[in-house]
């Protein structure tokens, strides 16, 4: 047990779990937590609040912790990116400096290095700051917003799906051609993760991140926003082809109308070292077709892909999530912040 746990727990009101396991710290952190922190060991720490970064792509919290021999060290606490945070209703001003807390997460690999992964975290005040938050909570409204979606348009909260979204982590899984395999066998997540320059995800690992999306809708262009990575995508309804687009991480989209359902071509991704998987590119020849529709009552929208890329891998990846109506949240847009984001290498 870590320092600092003395903390009186009669008084503790309120857990907020942030991670579901180490699948969602991968998921969350697009990178392999396991290489800086023991994810197969749990451990536990107290102290008080000094400094909070709520910045993507990870909010940390420093806290003070006292040792057994009444000494104080701070140590830095790494947290999920912000957007899934606020998708679950909790504020940058949840947490503030002088609180008291208690982390539950995972230690540092180096156990003379005071950094933590966390897992939950518990305050000692009685403000409820969100209950039952992990990766597999439905993101809905409260019950007193009870307006509906009459289109796609608005904002949306992405519900997580863990099978799809590891269908876009683990390498291992796909049927890898002998060139993705090289791929995935070089790959250092140190020093070769685009992430570590504030390079986002791509489509359509951004599109099942569990954030906050903007869906605008215009004559010409629909604009898909994700919160978590600040990536802004832009879908053209009146083009035809994908001949003379310029190669982008996310590719060039063409939308048509089938109906009320908005399906998506794009194709023409340039090169991104994790495009398909953890330490597997995008190549020249990857395609992406998406189906978003509305769904229900208007509280829900469908969101189906399916993608290919033979110079890496085999045959197709295909699955279907749903994202919530959030009319009760706005879009913020918090651009990455490079040291905060290679603060996972230091």
């Amino acid at each position: 047990m870590y320092p600092g746990r003395t903390l009186h727990y009669a008084s503790i009101a309120v857990t907020l779990l942030f991670l579901t396991f180490v699948a969602g710290s991968t998921i969350f952190a697009h990178h392999n937590s396991s290489v800086k922190y023991n994810t197969s060991a749990t451990d536990s720490i107290a102290g008080v609040v000094t400094r909070v970064e709520w910045r993507n792509p990870h909010v940390y919290l420093y806290v003070a912790v006292e040792s057994l021999e009444s000494q104080s060290a701070i140590w830095e606490i790494e947290g999920p990116p912000p957007a899934a945070l606020r998708r679950a209703g909790w504020g940058s001003e949840d947490i503030q400096i002088g609180d008291q807390i208690a982390i539950d997460g995972h230690p540092a690999r180096d156990s003379s290095s005071n950094v933590f992964l966390m897992n939950s975290l518990t305050t000692t005040d009685n403000t409820i700051i969100g209950m039952d938050i992990g990766l597999a909570s439905v993101p809905e409204a409260d019950e007193s917003i009870t307006d509906r979606a009459t289109s796609l348009e608005g904002i949306w909260g992405t519900i997580f799906d863990l099978k799809a979204n590891m269908l876009l982590v683990e390498a291992s899984k796909l049927a890898l051609t002998e060139k993705g395999r090289l791929a995935v066998e070089s790959y250092n997540e140190l020093t070769d993760n685009p992430a570590l320059n504030c390079k986002p995800e791509t489509v359509p690992k951004a599109m099942l991140y569990p954030d906050i999306k903007s869906i605008e809708i215009g004559d010409s262009i629909i604009t898909i926003r994700s919160e978590a990575e600040a990536v802004v995508r832009t879908v053209y309804l009146d083009r035809n082809s994908h001949e003379g687009s310029t190669p982008s991480s996310n590719g060039h989209s063409i939308g048509r109308w089938e109906g009320d359902k908005l399906v998506i071509d794009t194709a023409n991704f340039s090169p991104h070292r994790q495009g398909n998987a953890t330490g597997l590119p995008s190549g020249s020849q990857k395609h992406l077709v998406e189906a978003i529709e509305l769904i229900g009552d208007g509280s829900r929208i469908s969101y189906y892909f399916e993608l290919r890329d033979p110079e890496y891998f085999e045959g197709n990846i295909s699955d279907e999530i749903e994202f919530a109506f959030r009319p009760d949240l706005d879009y913020v847009d918090l651009p990455c912040d490079v040291e905060n984001a290679r603060r996972y290498a230091q």
